[in-house]
C-alpha cells in the first residue's frame, strides 16, 4: 500500500459525512419551510371552503 493511502481515504470519508449530514439538515430545513408555507396559505386561502355568493341588491325601479 503506498504510504499516506489510509490517512487520504479517512480525510475523504469525513468531508463526505460531513456533506451528506449539511445536504440532508438543508432537505429538513426545506421540508419544514415548505410545510409551514402550504400551512399558512391553507389557513389564509380556505380552498376547501365554498366560494362567496355575491349577493344582488332587489331591483327598486319597477
Amino acid at each position: 500500500m503506498p504510504p499516506g493511502l489510509v490517512a487520504e481515504a479517512v480525510r475523504r470519508g469525513e468531508r463526505l459525512r460531513r456533506l451528506r449530514a449539511g445536504a440532508l439538515r438543508l432537505f429538513w430545513v426545506v421540508l419544514a419551510a415548505a410545510a409551514t408555507g402550504l400551512t399558512v396559505w391553507l389557513l389564509a386561502a380556505r380552498p376547501w371552503a365554498a366560494p362567496e355568493v355575491p349577493v344582488i341588491p332587489p331591483p327598486t325601479d319597477w
